[in-house]
């Protein structure tokens, strides 16, 4: 019989009544992989913090291989425990043996640190378990899918007995993704305990024991691996509420409004030639998202242009940053859409204007008051937000209001083109439907739409042309209209 290592018994978290995880019940034995499967907002990432020892347990009790942790209490395991979120835990300026055997490591090292005896005991480990990875590559030049191995290597080194995982592996390629399982697999097999959090069932189903779903910081229903349904755990997720059914109707007009010639890349785009029309939503999918990735990226200035020719509305484009192509009319969502293009301490207003303003600062009428009076009222009544909230700091919003904000501010924006990096990365079912019908509306406009994912079955949801990829093949992407 397998030792349990972690129970969870009527566990309230959170800062205030009602709190945002309250009476939540979880058990896991050793080498036991658990999913927890909750909507944005349902209280997994409380669960993550308490972990992490930045949260208190409010009420309950927590067992923790024997220690219990009561009532006003932080976590007391915090030293067997690897927790990996949003944010590395890594240093970039260090190595992956530094990381892996220095920082945070929990063996004690007897005297003085030998750094020839750190990078012989990271090539051994790295050996077993990662043989791709160099002890003396820098943290900041490896993939996030590579900070991520490293990570879960700190737990094979550090003698963990559970890794708590806070919905990190989203928007990954193929190949990354079966690393990473493998990675998993390994560790349960070592005996390591495994809590991953995440919006609904992924890639993990496979290793996972049980799914427990968990709506307004509540279970409300534990799935095992032999009984699970897709559909009814989604019911289970959205409660009452009717899921959201996304109907696609095409916009696409006869204007080209964006084209490229023999566009060629750093690295995965040869020769690459374009032709988006107006109001067109257009999918890049490439299995291991690097070929889709780096043209979007090369539109955007954020990769190099080696060779070739782009055309916004018949006028020469050449790529810069950001700024320069704000300027020239094209809007931006990165793959963390939230985290890097909000800023928490500005309001509401701030947030939803800010791109506008830098796009029309010489223009007198967007500083009239009485203009973003209007536009405040229109778009916060939309978004069901009163308008005496116009002042609130955006991190005060949860997150489906931060994302529409988002979206929001670039329908007002008015783009004739929208580039979107894999938006729908960390997106539960309803945000991924709000996601869905701001696409729409932008190509309503005319707006023509990129999106680069790794995720085929979204891209079929939305788009009218797919072009498919393949990052070992250089030839051009494959076109598939819909």
């Amino acid at each position: 019989m397998k030792k349990e290592i972690l129970r969870m018994q009527d566990v309230c978290v959170g800062d205030y009544e009602p709190y945002g995880l309250k009476d939540f019940r979880l058990h896991i034995c050793e080498g036991e992989m658990v999913d927890v499967l909750g909507l944005s907002g349902a209280g997994k990432t409380l669960i993550y913090e308490y972990f992490m020892g930045h949260m208190i347990l409010k009420k309950g009790k927590v067992i923790y291989n024997g220690s219990i942790s009561k009532e006003g209490e932080y976590f007391r395991g915090i030293m067997d425990v690897v927790c990996i979120g949003q944010a590395s835990t890594l240093i970039p300026g260090l190595s992956i043996a530094e990381n892996i055997f220095i920082v945070t490591g929990k063996r004690k090292v007897r005297g003085l640190i030998r750094m020839k005896n750190i990078y012989y005991r990271a090539k051994i480990l790295l050996g077993q378990y990662a043989p791709e990875l160099s002890p003396q590559t820098l943290v900041r030049e490896l993939t996030p899918a590579q900070m991520r191995i490293v990570e879960l290597l700190r737990a094979v080194e550090n003698e963990a007995k559970l890794v708590v995982i806070d919905d990190v592996f989203q928007g990954y390629g193929r190949k990354d993704l079966i690393r990473l399982t493998e990675l998993l697999e390994i560790l349960k097999n070592k005996g390591i305990c495994i809590l991953y959090e995440t919006h609904e069932m992924d890639f993990t189903q496979r290793l996972a024991d049980r799914a427990v779903v968990l709506r307004k910081g509540q279970n409300v229903r534990t799935f095992y691996r032999n009984d699970y349904d897709e559909k009814l755990c989604r019911r289970f997720l959205v409660g009452n509420e009717t899921l959201p059914v996304f109907v696609r109707s095409s916009m696409s007009r006869s204007q080209v409004m964006f084209s490229a010639r023999g566009l060629e890349g750093e690295a995965y785009v040869k020769d690459v030639d374009l032709d988006i029309h107006a109001g067109e939503i257009v999918g890049f999918y490439d299995l291991n998202n690097q070929k889709n990735m780096e043209l979007l990226q090369m539109i955007m200035g954020q990769s190099p242009l080696k060779g070739g020719s782009l055309y916004l509305e018949n006028k020469r484009y050449e790529p810069r940053d950001l700024d320069y192509a704000i300027e020239r009319n094209i809007g931006f969502i990165p793959q963390n859409m939230r985290a890097e293009s909000l800023v928490g301490t500005m309001s509401f207003m701030d947030n939803l204007c800010l791109p506008v303003l830098k796009k029309t600062s010489r223009f007198k009428f967007f500083r009239d008051k009485a203009v973003l009076r209007f536009l405040g009222k229109e778009y916060m009544e939309g978004l069901g937000i009163p308008y005496g909230e116009k002042d609130t700091k955006v991190r005060c919003f949860d997150e489906y209001i931060q994302n529409s904000i988002l979206l929001t501010r670039w329908l007002l924006f008015g783009p004739s083109l929208m580039v979107a990096m894999e938006p729908w990365g960390n997106a539960d079912i309803i945000m991924r439907d709000i996601i869905y019908n701001a696409f729409a509306q932008m190509a309503q406009r005319g707006t023509a739409v990129l999106i680069a994912s790794q995720n085929m079955n979204e891209l079929k949801t939305i788009c009218d042309t797919i072009y498919v990829g393949n990052s070992d093949d250089v030839s051009q992407f494959q076109k598939y209209e819909q």
